[in-house]
């Protein structure tokens, strides 16, 4: 066991680590890497003293650049791949025209049948190995790699490589040129027919991805047009998990005095105190008085945030402005709320996302919310003329296909209260 106490359960109980020497006072995690390796690639290079080798199947000039920062002879810099273009790499001029510029620099290269690993091998003891291939392809891939400081010198794995090397065949010049000239039309075909392949894997996976959110769109709104919105809010209020436990007050929505918003005005209060509730277990559950707390009002189920006041509801807003913006997706979008009362198709919240605060070009969404969900009750549609229009739409609506980041998107347009970097609208 070694000082952090890692080590072991890394290569598991009662096996005896190749790290243990090298681990102590430092994680043997630290040496696992879910990220692009390249950088690290470089600094072994360059920090090399006696000899670089590169075992890969694939390569292309990030190779080439990479042994570049060598301070070594070429003669002490060698190559093996995998020559055949068996082996499948989309770019087999690119890699040749790679195994060229490196042969013309002196870098000893060899061609081994079959090879797949990707070893970086610098002074005959340290290794970097992993999923990432010597392409600059892979630098934009999600790939794993370990990169051991540990002197692997006199291991079984140093010992096979060297085996690899000694059968691996020797290229020239000559043989890659002659492939160069006699494959260019084969090469070319192969192109065009592994790019047909992505443009029809791209296709297909576009046209699935569209019928599976049209076929939920149309189910939710099918769900959203079955009962009337005063039926859905009789509904969630029923299985609300959370009551007043108080008596019954009416109340009537009107302006104050000044007309400058709306208020929830009681007939009658009788000591009700609106920020205490009763939680399923019996426990009470206190709203922060004088906080923002999104609503349903009854009978139509229009949408609205409310400050909570002991025996009023007070300030009836309207819609809310996010002045955050908002993840979306891969995307960070801005959000407007708008709540609504009296539609033909009974949506109670249009949203609309959009690239900038404020702006009146976007995407927008009408909704029902019911207490339980907020369902769409017609199509997203472009507002005005944003910019990118087509990503705008495709952004929204690849979050909608998800259920779970559509969920997220929900919980932030219906958030618990209105915080500092929402403004609200009369």
């Amino acid at each position: 066991m070694t000082s952090d106490g890692q080590s072991d359960r890394l290569w598991g109980s009662g096996v005896a680590s190749p790290w243990k020497t090298h681990c102590v006072g430092k994680s043997a995690y630290d040496e696992f890497v879910a990220a692009d390796i390249y950088p690290k690639w470089k600094r072994h290079v360059a920090a090399a003293a006696e000899s670089v080798r590169v075992y890969s199947p694939y390569l292309d000039r990030l190779a080439v650049d990479l042994l570049g920062n060598s301070a070594l002879g070429p003669e002490n810099v060698a190559v093996v791949t995998d020559l055949s273009p068996e082996s499948g790499p989309f770019d087999y001029r690119g890699q040749l025209l790679a195994i060229r510029r490196l042969i013309s620099r002196g870098i000893e290269v060899r061609s081994l049948p079959r090879l797949h690993a990707k070893v970086l091998l610098v002074d005959g003891r340290q290794v970097t190995l992993g999923s990432q291939n010597f392409t600059s392809y892979g630098r934009r891939s999600k790939e794993t790699s370990l990169a051991a400081d540990t002197d692997l010198g006199a291991s079984t794995f140093v010992r096979i490589l060297n085996e690899w090397f000694d059968e691996a065949v020797l290229v020239d010049g000559d043989l890659v040129d002659r492939l160069l000239e006699r494959l260019e039309q084969p090469m070319a075909r192969a192109r065009e027919a592994i790019q047909d392949l992505i443009n029809s894997f791209g296709d297909v996976e576009r046209s699935y991805r569209s019928e599976v959110v049209r076929r939920r769109f149309e189910e939710h709104l099918a769900q959203a047009r079955l009962r009337s919105p005063a039926e859905a809010l009789r509904a969630a209020a029923s299985k609300s998990r959370f009551s007043a436990g108080q008596a019954v007050a009416w109340a009537h929505l009107d302006w104050v005095e000044s007309r400058e918003y709306m208020s929830l005005l009681l007939a009658d209060n009788r000591g009700l105190d609106l920020t205490n509730w009763r939680s399923p277990d019996g426990s009470n559950v206190r709203l922060e008085h004088l906080k923002f707390y999104p609503a349903l009002l009854g009978p139509d189920g229009r949408v609205a945030f409310v400050r909570i006041a002991e025996s009023r509801i007070t300030y009836v807003w309207r819609g809310v402005l996010w002045g955050a913006p908002q993840r979306i997706g891969p995307r960070n979008l801005y959000l407007q709320d708008t709540f609504l009362d009296g539609q033909e198709d009974d949506a109670n919240v249009r949203v609309e996302f959009s690239w900038e605060p404020g702006s009146q070009d976007g995407f927008g969404l009408r909704m029902r919310f019911d207490g339980e969900a907020a369902l769409p009750v017609a199509k997203g549609h472009i507002i005005g003329h944003p910019y990118w229009p087509d990503i705008l739409r495709n952004t929204v609506m690849e979050a909608y296909e998800d259920a779970e980041s559509w969920d997220g998107v929900l919980t932030r347009i219906s958030a618990q209260e209105v915080r500092g970097n929402v403004q609200v609208i009369s």
